[in-house]
């Protein structure tokens, strides 16, 4: 975890850049698939010590981190001045209740049905996040 978070830390800049010069169509879509294969990836661990299971969980902290700095990049560009600050707190009251909903979902998964499940289900949203995102940047609403 460590090696994640500093990955993460290192990169978060290099993800700011990006998000501030390619178009939200290409960073959105990209980002949720990072984080959508980072999750499928944890399926398929074997050996948590392993280099691979090291190499999913540094992609799951950044695809996580591009998710965020991106979705943040396109609310404050297109969001008006006086009312950036609703719509901030509005994108995180969201998020946390996002995490909340998956907290029980999850944890039922995880004792119900299995410890890799609750990385599927992150990875099923994702993906239905990259089509949404996708759809989205061709119709140029994004």
């Amino acid at each position: 975890m460590i090696v994640s978070v500093v990955c993460g830390v290192a990169f978060v800049p290099i993800v700011g850049k990006l998000a501030d010069n390619v178009n939200p169509q290409i960073t959105l879509p990209t980002a949720c698939l990072v984080r959508m294969s980072s999750c499928v990836g944890f399926y398929f661990i074997a050996d948590p010590t392993s280099y691979f299971a090291y190499f999913i969980s540094i992609m799951l902290v950044l695809g996580t981190l591009m998710e965020s700095v991106c979705n943040d990049a396109v609310l404050f560009r297109n969001a008006d001045r006086e009312i950036r600050g609703v719509i901030f707190g509005t994108s995180t009251a969201f998020g946390f209740t996002g995490q909340f909903v998956f907290s029980l979902v999850g944890g039922y998964l995880y004792d119900e049905v299995g410890p890799k499940w609750p990385f599927m289900l992150v990875g099923a949203c994702d993906l239905t996040l990259f089509v949404i995102t996708a759809l989205l940047g061709c119709f140029g609403v994004i």
